[in-house]
């Protein structure tokens, strides 16, 4: 475990382009206890993902060259279990439908930008949450197995 997962805080790959939204997202992060790791575009995501560890993925979903939603089909079709990471859009299309179009490109959820803190904090923290009991129950079965 690293050191921000025994503190409660995730692994937290960040896929934003604009250098203010990174430096925004970045102490937002760090604040509430996340390690992050800030990639400028869609295939840099793909490639980290499929080579390093991460809890999350925040992927802005309009960027340069491949775009958050074409990176998240990418990153959907690796090999279990890099494919299953919760993916974040985070976007300034807050229309109407735009959670919809974003789960159908396999995003988890999304969050509109500029960033509500709160409600980042909030669907982070639902991350750790879902992550915690996956760990909690994995732990139990391999003490029931005697392992």
């Amino acid at each position: 475990a690293t050191p921000a997962r025994r503190s409660g805080g995730l692994r937290v790959l960040l896929a934003e382009d604009n250098a203010i939204n990174q430096r925004l997202a970045v102490a937002i992060l760090k604040q509430a206890g996340h390690a992050v790791e800030v990639v400028a575009d869609g295939r840099a995501a793909v490639e980290a993902v499929r080579t390093k560890g991460y809890d999350v993925v925040l992927m802005d979903s309009q960027m340069p060259g491949i775009d958050g939603v074409e990176a998240t089909r990418l990153i959907r079709a690796l090999p279990p279990p890099k494919n299953a990471i919760t993916i974040i859009a985070l976007t300034a299309n807050a229309m109407v439908g735009a959670s919809e179009q974003y789960r159908a490109a396999g995003m988890d959820d999304y969050v509109a930008k500029p960033i509500d803190v709160e409600l980042l904090r909030a669907k982070l923290a639902a991350v750790a949450g879902r992550q915690a009991r996956s760990c909690d129950s994995d732990a139990a079965k391999a003490r029931a197995a005697g392992i």
